[in-house]
C-alpha cells in the first residue's frame, strides 16, 4: 500500500479548474502560502478512505456504482461562493474555496459515505463542510485577511463522482481510478 491513499470525490469542470487556477495566480504573492494546490487536483471531498485493501476497495466502488444508480441522484448546480481559511488567522494550515447550502451535494455525499461505510471503511465523523482545498500552510509574520481577496464566484454543473488515488510525490498528485457519471 504504501502511501496510497483514496477518496471519492466531486469533480470539477476543466473550464471551473482553469478559471480558479487563473483566478488564483493572482494572489500567490500578496497570499504566502507554502503550497498552492495544482489545478487539476481541484475537487470536493466526499469520503476519504485512506489506505485501501484490494477487496474492500473493489467492495466500495461496487456499492458507490450502485447508490449513483438511484433516479433521484442526478447532476446539480454547485455555486462556489466563498473563500476562507481552516487554523489560526495569524498561520492558517488551509485556504479553500466554499459553497453554498446544496441539498443534492448532501445527499450524495450521504449515498458515497453510507456505501464506503458498508463496504467496512472507517471515515471521519466530523461534520461534512464541503470545500475546494487551494492552498497549505501560511507563511508569513503578518496574519491572513480575507479583505486581501476581490470577491469572485464560479457555478457549474456537478456530473460526476471520482474514486482517486493519491500520489504524494508527483504533481498533480490525484490519479482517477474510477468515475460514476451522475444521470
Amino acid at each position: 500500500m504504501g502511501n496510497e491513499h483514496y477518496f471519492f470525490a466531486l469533480s470539477l469542470p476543466e473550464e471551473v479548474k482553469k478559471e480558479m487556477w487563473s483566478y488564483f495566480e493572482a494572489y500567490k504573492v500578496t497570499l504566502p502560502f507554502k503550497t498552492w494546490v495544482h489545478q487539476e487536483d481541484y475537487h470536493i471531498t466526499l469520503a476519504f478512505l485512506g489506505g485501501a485493501e484490494k477487496t474492500m476497495l473493489e467492495d466500495a466502488i461496487s456499492l458507490v456504482r450502485s447508490s449513483m444508480q438511484h433516479e433521484e441522484i442526478r447532476s446539480f448546480s454547485i455555486h462556489i461562493n466563498k473563500l476562507d481559511v481552516f487554523g489560526q488567522a495569524d498561520s492558517p494550515r488551509i485556504f479553500w474555496a466554499g459553497l453554498k447550502e446544496s441539498p443534492p451535494l448532501h445527499k450524495v455525499r450521504k449515498r458515497v459515505y453510507d456505501a464506503c461505510l458498508k463496504a467496512g471503511f472507517r471515515l471521519e465523523t466530523r461534520s461534512f463542510k464541503p470545500h475546494i482545498t487551494v492552498a497549505r500552510r501560511w507563511q508569513a509574520e503578518s496574519a491572513y485577511s480575507a479583505a486581501l481577496l476581490e470577491p469572485k464566484e464560479w457555478m457549474f454543473m456537478a456530473k460526476e463522482i471520482v474514486l482517486y488515488k493519491t500520489h504524494m510525490h508527483k504533481t498533480p498528485k490525484y490519479e482517477r481510478i474510477a468515475i460514476f457519471p451522475l444521470r
